[in-house]
């Protein structure tokens, strides 16, 4: 097998750096596009382009609303995964073949923000804010107050069924996929950490190398 050199290294590097741009733009447009989208589907005078809709218009297009949202927290999480492969590659190229720092700069500022713990909130509210936005434009809690409507009663059983499915989705999403990603990141970049005083030694690079490739094949 043919020797690894410097320039290889540096190219390879350069590949995970326009990988990570790449998908970092995509995650970028998703997120200011889905969220304009969301944003204007909950306004409460934009539903369908209605003048006066009715209320089950209005819970129709709250529902969609929540389905989307939750399609878009999965697509959030699933561009955050690839990001994440290709920036621990970039880190350990930095690390100990190519002596960079600037992917584990960067890294070492996103996690002490701890943006990617708040964005779940987002979602989560925004879920929040579509029931509360759907009691109060289709008064369902006054009519169910005032009158004991039985509309009323059905259109808030389906907001908060609707609510219920779309916050389990996306716990169901967080669970299975961002807490096991986050699971698996710690334990690549403990394994990173581990070998940092023998970065100078080629024999245990080459050994970390492979346990990183094994460690990360039985995702495959």
């Amino acid at each position: 097998m043919a020797a690894r050199t410097y320039e290889n290294n540096s190219e390879e590097w350069k590949v995970c750096r326009e990988t990570i741009d790449r998908f970092d733009g995509i995650l970028v447009d998703l997120r200011k596009y889905g969220f304009s989208i969301l944003t204007g589907l909950t306004t409460a005078g934009s539903f369908l382009g209605f003048s006066a809709p009715t209320a089950n218009i209005q819970i129709g297009v709250i529902i969609v609303t929540m389905a989307l949202i939750m399609v878009l927290y999965w697509l959030d999480i699933y561009y955050q995964s690839l990001i994440f492969g290709a920036s621990f590659h970039a880190r350990f190229l930095e690390i100990y073949r190519l002596k960079r720092n600037l992917s584990v700069y960067i890294a070492g500022f996103y996690g002490a923000s701890h943006t990617g713990s708040i964005l779940h909130f987002l979602y989560i509210g925004f879920l929040i804010g579509l029931v509360v936005l759907g009691v109060f434009v289709t008064d369902t809690l006054k009519k169910l107050i005032n009158n004991f409507d039985d509309e009323a009663r059905n259109n808030l059983i389906i907001l908060f069924t609707a609510f219920s499915i779309a916050l389990g989705g996306i716990i169901t999403i967080y669970v299975k996929c961002d807490r096991s990603r986050t699971q698996r990141v710690r334990e690549i970049s403990d394994l990173i950490k581990t070998y940092i005083p023998y970065k100078n030694e080629r024999e245990r690079v080459n050994v970390l190398e492979d346990r990183l490739t094994k460690s990360l094949e039985k995702d495959l």
